[in-house]
């Protein structure tokens, strides 16, 4: 039960009173973070680099690795980033430059950037656990548990264009892995089980796991296993625009470039989404940011409720890992994120109190 301060008045008439004490706005967070139903393991909160909050549930610690599901996309797209940086790729060129049996089913239209957008217009259900869907019918049901174990790319890069010649908007695992399986195909052959520690976790001390096919690909749209604290690493080297202890890990330009809004991306469409699409990354709805007054965000995404939220202008690192697999779990993103920023802000504000909240 809550503390309460009890005030009692004495004067002609008995008079009483209940008042509850202030919480500051990172306990309103946990609140809401870690309350009945949200299934949350862990949550942490950086400013600037600095711890502000962590606190772990359901058995997990700082130790534990957490599978990301779908935020695993958005990794995907910062080994490309450090790959592209490294000379190693372009992702402006053919697809077919790189998996020349992309030939096969006409697709040499087809660029890695448009797997990054989610728009490569193939067609793709991302269908999951909705009981009234036909699991066999299911895309991505069928990549990781089916047909498609035994090479997500070949499986992948055989499923037909919706509309040739056009790239619809169509948020996909089967895009995301495929971009890990064009950055295999970029690299030496000496680099193939490597790349993604050599170009990117590894200068960041990051210690991950990738689950792969049968055929050595990595599970780049769903398969990643991350540490809490080593996810928010991510979310700090895209605040600091690439740059990691003085070493460049992606340019500036990457950065500039995952933050786009995809082309295909239709607004009349999507327009009322909690989250919009920026390249294998989403940010807040801008409507639902500015009604909160939440700046700038980019936020991986991931099934079940996993998420890193990096606010640029604050400096600010979220990440949450949990468990919503109960349909009455009810963890609310935008308020925690809500109650994050005020916390950081209520944070500087101590810190420099002649500067005050920018």
């Amino acid at each position: 039960m809550k503390n309460k301060i009890v005030l009692f008045v004495v004067s002609l008439f008995a008079v009483s009173a209940l008042a509850e004490p202030t919480t500051t706005s990172l306990q309103q967070m946990e609140q809401i973070a870690f309350a009945p139903k949200t299934e949350t393991d862990s949550l942490l909160l950086y400013a600037d680099k600095e711890l502000l909050f962590e606190r772990y549930n359901n058995g997990y610690t700082a130790d534990n690795k957490h599978v990301a599901w779908s935020a695993s996309k958005s990794m995907s797209s910062a080994i490309v980033g450090a790959l592209v940086y490294a000379k190693q790729m372009n992702i402006q060129r053919s697809i077919c430059d790189y998996m020349p049996e992309a030939k096969n089913f006409n697709h040499c239209d087809l660029r890695t950037t448009d797997f990054l957008s989610w728009s490569s217009g193939l067609i793709w259900n991302e269908l999951y656990e909705d009981p009234s869907g036909d699991r066999e019918q299911s895309s991505v049901g069928q990549l990781l548990y089916g047909d498609g174990i035994a090479n997500t790319s070949n499986f992948i890069i055989a499923h037909p264009s919706k509309t040739p010649g056009k790239n619809e908007w169509n948020y996909s695992t089967g895009d995301s892995t495929f971009v890990m399986a064009l950055a295999r195909a970029a690299v030496p052959v000496v680099e193939e089980q490597i790349f993604p520690w050599k170009y990117l976790f590894d200068p960041l001390g990051i210690d991950v796991t990738f689950g792969q096919d049968q055929a050595g690909n990595f599970g780049g749209g769903s398969s990643m296993y991350i540490r809490p604290r080593d996810f928010a690493k991510i979310g700090e080297l895209y605040i600091a625009r690439g740059m990691w202890n003085g070493k460049r890990i992606f340019s500036e330009a990457w950065v500039d470039y995952t933050n786009q809004r995809p082309e295909a991306f239709d607004l009349a469409l999507y327009g009322n989404e909690v989250l919009y699409s920026k390249r294998s990354w989403w940010t807040l709805n801008p409507k639902i940011a500015q009604a909160r007054r939440i700046p700038d965000t980019l936020i991986a995404n991931g099934h079940w409720g996993q998420y890193l939220v990096i606010v640029p202008s604050l400096k600010m690192v979220l990440v949450r890992m949990g468990n919503n697999q109960d349909p009455t779990s009810n963890f609310e993103l935008v308020d925690v994120i809500e109650k994050a920023v005020r916390a950081v802000e209520e944070h500087q504000q101590k810190e420099h109190p002649a500067e005050g909240v920018k």
